[in-house]
């Protein structure tokens, strides 16, 4: 039984051993289906991974904020976090991990034409 749940997790049979991917696996989502779409993983209030996004706007201690990809896809354009001792390390390409105490997360509508 620790053997198959141990395999499970490493990523036996193709299945992605990320939260993200063993939702995807579960669902039956096909492989890719998802791909270029903003995700966030919240854990806590002291760890957010972040992939998706576009370009790193602005960097403070007590804020950061964040340009998406794709807006009409994901239905927001900007991602503000905000809290204190703010730090980002890079997880992979394309993927970043903000560590600190995250007290607020605001997505930002795309702007609609007038």
């Amino acid at each position: 039984m620790a053997e198959r749940k141990k395999r499970a997790r490493s990523g036996e049979n193709g299945v992605a051993c990320t939260l993200r991917g063993r939702i995807m696996h579960a669902l039956s989502f096909p492989e890719g289906a998802l791909s270029g779409v903003p995700y966030m993983e919240l854990q806590g209030d002291a760890s957010l991974t972040i992939t998706g996004y576009e370009t790193l706007l602005s960097y403070e201690e007590n804020c950061l904020l964040f340009r998406m990809k794709d807006p009409d896809r994901c239905g927001f354009t900007l991602l503000r976090i905000s809290g204190r001792d703010l730090r980002l390390y890079v997880v992979q390409n394309g993927c970043l991990r903000v560590r600190g105490r995250i007290d607020m997360i605001v997505l930002h509508p795309p702007a609609q034409p007038q």
